[in-house]
């Protein structure tokens, strides 16, 4: 990412350059890079100013990193090609991430149609932008991408009747800027953060709006808010909703109703549309939806059609099963909608019980998912409340893991892979031999034991750019395992905050996310180990952390994990060695190296022998207390020998008196 340092007041490496050779410059803010942007003017290695912009990326969501990885160096013509993304800050400032991006050439088509009256006409519009952003489009189709920002005040142009630029869609996740008009109606009842990359028929139906509100002079339905907006989609139709009783040239008329075609399949695609007439040749005769001849109400909607209803049933979960459950909907169906085709389809789709979670307590859930997608193939994913299409589950999680409600039903999707039973019940729409490896990827990785596993786990293998948000580094932007150490040492050179093990779920799960199978090992024997020994594992996993990035010379972090690493010391027997392993450990400490640390904890030959010298000693020990033993217990019975022995002496002493008093006396 370039050249760094470390922020003494930030607790992280700060980039001084992104792209090897910019660096926003925050003293300069831009207000002309499109709604939404938090934007600043960018310097040069020397501190020049240059024409480049820097596009803030929000704290807690992740950039299009792969999308800029692959533009950086291969840019697509027309439109805004970022040039790279880092991490960037000043002393005394939390960094934040920034997208170097090309600078717009001009004000915004709004700006330019507000300047010139209001409007736009149809035949200009053709050639100053619809034909230029097909091109743009046709080209971003070719690599695989998408641009999903595609509106008036998001389109730039040098000056009136010039070619235009689409702007830049880099800095945040797709679509989040989006408003819901520019949004087809599967989009516009998702999580802000939840719409995914979509396909390029997407930004062709982004386009076609841009072209109505630009020829119109101003935004259809902007006195509705979005909820009644998608409700008219959904019952008229995207077309009929938006254009109303607009007059329009019939040219523009027929690009217009094959761009904002409710089926993507649809809609022109985008090198058709570099040759307007031919894409009104081409447009695809649809057949518009069934309309009941009565309608259902459910919660406080009147659903029309197959599609309404399936809205209906996810927008009001309690009223919906209700009606599933008393046969309503199925009635619904086949009478009023005369459709016993998708009868059958919504009757399979609904009693299905070959999913863990048909028969539990999130049975109604799981039926209520694969009941919209049968309804409507084109709708995305529904689970309590929670709407988003699969590929977006990972921005979803990040702009919703604060919150206990959000993160619960996430994990019920990922426990009972409700995402693959859902894709089973639309296979036309989606493959779902492919969502069923990824959503028993997801729930190996939740269901993994300790601070490996968990939610953590699953936000950051989903966000690889995502930051660290582990409190442990707070103020710090970890993108990488090496600034991970960084920001560590940082936080441990404060002594007030070497509170208990220098790790957390989130801390962990980053790790487990970012050691690309180089420290699995370690990390399933921290899983896995007891309570005793995560210290241990835990200075096993930094030490592969440390020599994996070659990251050196961290004497506060290795001080931490010498102190919560004490009672390793304390294992060992003997006192001579307790003191030498002490003062290695401290040595050790000061060096900065961990995996010194761990060789002299784990010294496998050095504890042996202190074992077999306390065994040693344990013996001897033993021995001595035995024959002490032994002698206490024979000191009575010599005692008794002893008496015994004085009282024959003296016996035999004075009968030897008597006698020899008996011979005196005879011979005297």
């Amino acid at each position: 990412m370039g050249e760094n340092l470390t922020d003494s007041k930030t607790s992280c490496p700060v980039e001084t350059l992104i792209a090897g050779q910019y660096r926003p410059d925050l003293a300069t803010p831009r207000s002309d890079a499109g709604r939404g942007h938090t934007a600043f003017g960018v310097l040069d290695r020397r501190g020049h100013a240059t024409n480049m912009m820097a596009l803030q990326v929000e704290r807690g969501t992740q950039p299009r990193a792969p999308v800029i990885a692959a533009l950086a160096g291969n840019p697509v013509a027309g439109m805004l090609n970022p040039l790279g993304f880092g991490v960037f800050g000043v002393p005394g400032q939390t960094p934040a991430g920034f997208v170097i991006c090309q600078p717009p050439p001009g004000p915004s088509l709004l700006t330019q149609a507000e300047r010139a009256g209001g409007r736009i006409n149809d035949l200009e519009l053709i050639e100053i932008l619809l034909r230029p952003a097909a091109h743009t489009l046709d080209l971003l189709a070719q690599r695989g991408f998408t641009h999903r920002a595609i509106r008036p005040d998001n389109i730039f142009s040098p000056g009136r009747g010039q070619p235009a630029i689409l702007g830049a869609a880099w800095a945040t996740p797709p679509g989040v800027l989006q408003p819901n008009i520019y949004d087809p109606p599967y989009f516009s009842q998702c999580h802000p953060h939840g719409r995914g990359d979509g396909v390029i028929a997407d930004d062709v139906y982004a386009l076609g709006v841009s072209l109505l509100v630009l020829c119109l002079g101003e935004a259809p339905l902007r006195t509705l808010d979005d909820e009644a907006i998608l409700r008219r989609k959904l019952h008229l139709g995207s077309y009929a909703a938006l254009v109303e009783e607009a007059r329009l040239s019939p040219a523009l008329s027929d690009l217009l109703r094959g761009m904002l075609a409710e089926d993507p399949d649809h809609r022109p695609p985008p090198a058709l549309l570099t040759d307007p007439a031919a894409a009104r040749a081409r447009r695809v005769a649809a057949r518009p939806p069934r309309r009941a001849a009565r309608s259902l109400e459910v919660g406080n909607f009147e659903a029309w059609n197959a599609r309404s209803l399936a809205y209906a049933l996810a927008r009001f979960p309690e009223p919906g099963m209700q009606a599933i459950k008393s046969g309503a909907v199925d009635r619904w169906l086949r009478r009023m909608l005369g459709d016993a085709a998708l009868g059958l389809r919504f009757d399979l789709a609904v009693n299905t019980t070959n999913h863990e979670a048909a028969d539990g307590p999130l049975g109604d859930t799981m039926r209520l998912a694969r009941a919209t997608a049968a309804l409507d193939p084109l709708a995305p994913f529904h689970w309590r409340g929670l709407t988003f299409w699969p590929d977006a589950l990972g921005a979803v999680l990040a702009a919703g893991i604060a919150q206990r409600d959000t993160t619960q039903r996430i994990e019920e999707i990922i426990d009972t892979e409700a995402v693959a039973a859902w894709a089973e019940a639309r296979p036309e729409r989606c493959d779902p031999l492919t969502l069923r490896p990824e959503a028993r990827r997801l729930r190996l990785w939740l269901g993994t034991k300790g601070l490996a596993g968990q939610l953590p786990r699953v936000l950051y293998g989903l966000n690889p750019a995502l930051p660290c948000r582990s409190p442990l580094v707070d103020g710090a932007v970890v993108l990488r395992l090496a600034d991970l150490l960084q920001a560590l040492e940082q936080t441990a050179s404060h002594a007030d905050r070497r509170q208990g093990l220098p790790a957390d779920a989130h801390l962990i799960g980053y790790i487990a996310a970012h050691g690309e199978h180089r420290l699995d090992s370690e990390l399933s024997a921290f899983a896995n180990c007891p309570i005793s020994e995560l210290p241990i594992a835990l200075l096993r996993v930094f030490a592969g952390i440390q020599i994996a990035t070659d990251t050196r010379h961290l004497p506060n972090l290795t001080a931490w994990l010498a102190a919560v690493c004490a009672d390793r010391v304390e294992q060992w027997r003997g006192r001579h060695n307790r003191k030498r392993l002490a003062n290695g450990l401290k040595e050790r400490a000061e060096a900065g190296t961990l995996m010194a640390m761990l060789e002299l904890l784990e010294d496998r030959s050095g504890r042996a022998q202190d074992r077999a010298n306390a065994e040693q000693a344990a013996t001897m020990v033993r021995r001595i207390e035995q024959e002490l033993a032994q002698i206490e217990t024979g000191g009575e019975i010599r005692a008794a020998r002893a008496r015994g022995l004085a009282y024959e002496t003296i016996g035999a002493i004075a009968l030897a008196g008597v006698i020899g008093a008996g011979i005196l006396a005879a011979f005297l």
